[in-house]
């Protein structure tokens, strides 16, 4: 799919963190509610199909059993098991087939990959033979841009947004969210045009409903420490607010 690298960091069991947490939290409330109004749900099919008629920002898909069965038949049989998983909580990959990993996450060299902790490697040939099933996959899911908040609820947490604060936008992490304060969100400071860092003191406050305005992609390092929103959006951003 055209990446150069990709690197799997994983945190420590039942700490209940980051946006995936958050989803699938929110998706259980919703399905409590529904099995509340006596609703039965007897199967994966049912369920997706109620919450798809839920107003929620999540984005559902149902993924059948021949589609499954469809991925498994392109694996290949010769893969290596890499023993003591859940001792590992970094998987770093340059290219089909070829990964590396370690106990701890580490970043000291990027781009490059560093020997910290005990890295390991291992190839596996047969996935680099391994084909992607396009008909089992589907059409690609485009890429967010910026999207309206009509309705807050706790399945944003770990979204980034751009709140309004005395007349200005910032842009932070949503750390929650609830029916009277509205959200509690951590922003970035701002210098110069779409330049962002994160100040030495979090600054973490809640924020009214109407003036959360936002959801837009995570920011992308500029330098070691200023970091650039999609410049797309930041002009989306710029036309709200009617500033530079």
């Amino acid at each position: 799919m055209g990446f150069q690298k990709v690197t799997w960091n994983f945190l420590e069991a039942g700490h209940g963190k980051g946006p995936a947490d958050g989803v699938g939290a929110a998706i259980k409330r919703q399905a409590d509610a529904i099995v509340a109004q006596g609703i039965d749900i007897p199967n994966g099919k049912v369920l997706y199909e109620k919450l798809r008629d839920q107003p929620s920002s999540v984005q559902l898909m149902y993924v059948t059993e021949e589609e499954i069965e469809r991925m498994d038949s392109v694996l290949p049989e010769d893969l290596i098991t890499i023993k003591g998983t859940m001792q590992i909580h970094q998987i770093v990959s340059t290219r089909p087939g070829d990964i590396s990993w370690r106990v701890l996450s580490c970043f000291c060299s990027e781009p490059q990959i560093c020997q910290c902790f005990g890295l390991q490697h291992v190839e596996q040939p047969g996935a680099q033979r391994a084909q992607r099933p396009e008909s089992a996959l589907g059409p690609p899911i485009p890429t967010l841009k910026s999207q309206d908040i009509t309705l807050l609820h706790e399945g944003l947490i770990g979204s980034w947004c751009v709140v309004r604060y005395d007349g200005n936008p910032y842009t932070g992490l949503i750390q929650d969210v609830n029916s009277e304060n509205g959200a509690l969100v951590k922003t970035m400071s701002r210098i110069g045009k779409n330049r962002w860092y994160w100040p030495m003191n979090d600054d973490i406050i809640w924020y009214q409903p109407e003036d959360v305005l936002r959801l837009v992609p995570e920011p992308q390092p500029v330098t070691k420490r200023h970091m650039m929103l999609d410049p797309l959006v930041w002009e989306e951003v710029l036309t709200e607010f009617d500033c530079e």
